[in-house]
């Protein structure tokens, strides 16, 4: 019989003996239950309850065909007979995870969600074991197998604390090492993976790339078309001003209109008052080239403008045997030669006078040209004496008075100033004005 056996049971104060076919089980006051092979009388197993993490201690135990059944002060612990050799001296540990996402968690654990920048959880380990071995314990965080954490020394009642980085594969992972080289470290896991929103999915970024290339595309597009429709406007404004013009001039070269401004040069000749004749046709001379000069040029120095109007009243005067007259009134603060008026406006006007209002027949007719600053606008106005507009007038097309209307009107899309109106005198007086609103300076 085995000595150091043999001295434990000299030992003991008191002891239990069971038996079955092939072994003696004994009870010690060490609190061990001693199992004796019969046969060689040699212990075949100690199970040493008093070193366990939390001891316990023996009150009974009974043998059966298959189990052993200890009855302890920490509960009853049925340990089966079928191989002795596989009941430990000592029993492994056992680790599980507690987490805040499960509670107690089974290793191996996966839990899915949807990405939330407020998720968090935490973790802890639970070990159950009955030795109070010394343990070296690892906190590990791995994303997509790529470590991102690892803390040492964490004890077994830390509270691992996990916030997610963004959507992926989170694997939290306890390395657990014993001091006892016997018993092989333990290894428990949790994964967490977190799946990303739509706007985080792999396609969402070259979507959105595409989106906005073709946002900028479109808008360059859009910008190239809206710049294409507004020089093609401009252009056809610009067209329409300069047909405008045209037939504004070609009504002033009508046919019938050189014509009866030669009638009074044919008299003067006819009659022999050279000198007269003269006079008329230097006047006809540089009525003419004012007029080709506004062919050539849109604008014209107001000084210039009112040089030409005398040269077409006096004309006109010479024509009609000087049944009317003009004066032509400047404000004391305009100086003519300093402002920029379109060509041929006022000429018009004159002609209108001319040829549908004064009363050629009794010489009394007056024909006034005013010019004065009208807030931030140069006011011309051309009233005569004559008889008025008829009720039902208005403004036709191809008219003389709607073509300046409509030049106006195009002036001051471009400059915001401008304005035309044409209307009786109001009573006693009798006669038409007509009025040009036109800027004080204007940018050619």
């Amino acid at each position: 019989m085995d000595k150091s056996f043999l001295k434990r049971m000299a030992t003991g104060a008191t002891y239990d003996i069971k038996q079955d076919g092939l072994y003696f089980y004994l009870r010690n006051n060490q609190e061990e239950i001693v199992i004796i092979d019969k046969k060689k009388l040699k212990p075949v197993k100690v199970i040493a309850c008093k070193k366990y993490v939390i001891p316990f201690r023996v009150n009974d135990f009974q043998v059966d065909e298959k189990y052993i059944t200890v009855a302890g002060t920490k509960g009853i612990f049925c340990l089966p007979k079928t191989s002795l050799s596989s009941i430990p001296d000592r029993l492994a540990p056992i680790v599980h995870i507690l987490s805040s996402l499960y509670g107690f968690s089974p290793g191996n654990t996966v839990f899915e969600c949807a990405y939330d920048k407020h998720f968090s959880a935490s973790f802890e380990l639970d070990i159950m074991d009955y030795r109070d071995d010394t343990k070296m314990i690892m906190y590990r965080v791995i994303k997509d197998e790529k470590e991102m954490y690892r803390r040492t020394g964490v004890s077994e009642n830390t509270q691992m604390n996990f916030q997610p980085v963004g959507p992926g594969k989170y694997r939290i992972e306890f390395h657990i090492d014993f001091d006892d080289l016997q018993r092989a470290r333990q290894v428990v896991s949790f994964t967490i993976i977190i799946k990303p929103l739509w706007y985080q999915q792999l396609w969402f970024i070259p979507m959105l790339i595409l989106l906005g290339a073709s946002i900028v595309f479109y808008c360059a597009i859009k910008i190239t078309n809206d710049q294409s429709v507004q020089k093609r406007k401009k252009l056809q404004q610009q067209l329409y001003i300069y047909d405008l013009e045209a037939r504004s001039l070609q009504g002033q070269l009508k046919s019938h209109f050189i014509f009866n401004l030669l009638i009074p040069l044919q008299r003067y000749f006819l009659k022999g008052s050279k000198m007269e004749g003269l006079i008329y046709l230097d006047s006809f001379s540089a009525l003419m080239r004012g007029i080709l000069t506004g062919m050539r040029d849109r604008y014209a120095s107001l000084q210039a403008e009112l040089d030409f109007v005398k040269h077409y009243l006096n004309v006109q005067q010479k024509r009609f045997s000087n049944s009317f007259s003009y004066r032509i009134n400047v404000a004391a603060n305009i100086v003519p030669s300093e402002h920029i008026i379109p060509t041929l406006l006022i000429q018009p006007l004159l002609e209108n006078a001319i040829e549908h209002g004064i009363d050629k027949a009794h010489n009394d007719g007056m024909i006034t040209i005013s010019i004065m600053q009208w807030g931030h606008t140069l006011c011309l106005t051309v009233t005569d004496n004559g008889k008025g507009l008829p009720d039902n007038f208005e403004l036709v097309d191809n008219h003389a008075l709607k073509i300046i209307e409509e030049r106006i009107t195009l002036l001051k899309k471009k400059t915001n100033t401008g304005g035309f109106s044409i209307s009786n005198n109001m009573p006693p007086l009798t006669g038409v004005s007509a009025v040009l609103h036109l800027p004080l300076n204007i940018g050619i």
